[in-house]
C-alpha cells in the first residue's frame, strides 16, 4: 500500500507494509492502538493519527501531519525521524 487514507477502527489498527507508505487520511482508533510497521521502507505523516497509543516503525519516519495518543507513543526507524510544523 502507498497511500493510506481516512480509516477509523474502533477497537485497534495495525498495518505491516512493504514499501513506502504515507498515512494521507485520519487514522483513527478510538479505544485501542494504532501500529504501523514499515519495515525498511520511509513512513511520512502528512495526515493524522490518534488513538490510545502509537507505534511507527519504518526506515524513515517524517510526521508534518500529526500524532496524537493518549498513552505512550514509540517510534523507531534505522534512519532519521523529522518532524515538521503543521
Amino acid at each position: 500500500m502507498a497511500v493510506l487514507g481516512n480509516f477509523t477502527s474502533p477497537l485497534g489498527f495495525t498495518l505491516v507494509d512493504g514499501r513506502n507508505l504515507s498515512v494521507a487520511g485520519l487514522v483513527a482508533s478510538s479505544a485501542g492502538a494504532v501500529t504501523i510497521a514499515d519495515g525498511g521502507f520511509a513512513l511520512t505523516v502528512p495526515g493524522a493519527i490518534t488513538g490510545s497509543s502509537g507505534t511507527l516503525t519504518a526506515a524513515s519516519i517524517g510526521i508534518g501531519g500529526s500524532l496524537s495518543v493518549t498513552g505512550t507513543a514509540s517510534l523507531a526507524a534505522t534512519g532519521a525521524i523529522t518532524e515538521t510544523a503543521c
